[in-house]
């Protein structure tokens, strides 16, 4: 029997989101609830959706779908609706993990 994709990395996620996890999975992998921002705004209710722990990795919020991409090199690419990628730096801030203006705290998977 194949364990689903989610199941192996729910390990690195604090055992209070496992549940959470599992009912959130989706056909890619899995997604965790977060709060985000964007530019300075509001902390708002967004998604995580993971392809790839590290690697792959999608914030949803409220209409906007961003996605992120690990290029294996130390450099994060990053694409939002009206652009093309571009290469963004991350950062700590405050106890959000931020790329460029889009910031994201909660408990974000990380490897």
């Amino acid at each position: 029997m194949a364990v689903p994709r989610w199941l192996k990395y729910s390990i690195a996620v604090p055992l209070g989101c496992w549940l959470s996890l599992a009912t959130q999975a989706h056909a890619g992998g899995y997604a965790v609830p977060l709060q985000c921002r964007i530019d300075q705004g509001d902390w708002r209710g967004c998604r995580m959706l993971i392809e790839q722990v590290g690697r792959h990795w999608y914030l949803e919020l409220d209409s906007q779908r961003i996605e992120f991409r690990h290029t294996g090199d130390g450099r994060i690419q990053m694409l939002r609706t009206d652009s093309s990628w571009q290469e963004v730096d991350s950062r700590w801030e405050e106890g959000s993990l931020c790329w460029d203006q889009v910031c994201a705290r909660g408990e974000i998977p990380l490897d």
